[in-house]
């Protein structure tokens, strides 16, 4: 059996199928193919059954935390470094308001390289302000 599950999972578990559980048996194949690319870096994953749930078990590390270095002016950008490690996916993101609800937009993807990302964010003359932060997955 192969899944079609997104890029980069995560760690949790996600349900596959249900059934009866009253009585009744399944039968599921635990050699389920998962391809390549459909797990983040550093997790492993495996089928579970119980209790009417058919599930896909991920466990592994948490992504790092982003270490951010201080934000500079350079020129009408605001200069943003973030050290990363490979394998995990580095998204900065931006809102206007941090009341809620917080709505935040993405303004860059990045893969980590294990090395310092340097992004270069417009800075609006006209905006009173703007709040950054890195979403690791």
């Amino acid at each position: 059996m192969y899944l079609n599950l997104p890029d980069n999972l995560g760690a949790g578990t996600y349900t596959l199928a249900t059934y009866a559980a009253n009585g009744s048996s399944v039968v599921f194949d635990s050699t389920t193919n998962i391809l390549a690319g459909s797990l983040a870096s550093g997790v492993t994953a495996a089928i579970s059954t119980g209790g009417g749930i058919v599930s896909l078990v991920v466990v592994g590390a948490a992504p790092p935390q982003p270490t951010i270095a201080p934000v500079t002016v350079s020129g009408t950008n605001l200069a943003v470094s973030v050290a990363t490690a490979s394998g995990y996916n580095y998204v900065l993101q931006s809102t206007t308001n941090l009341l809620s609800p917080i709505i935040w937009f993405d303004e860059s993807t990045n893969a980590g390289t294990g090395s310092n990302l340097l992004l270069n964010v417009p800075i609006d003359p006209n905006a009173l302000q703007k709040f950054l932060r890195f979403w690791v997955y």
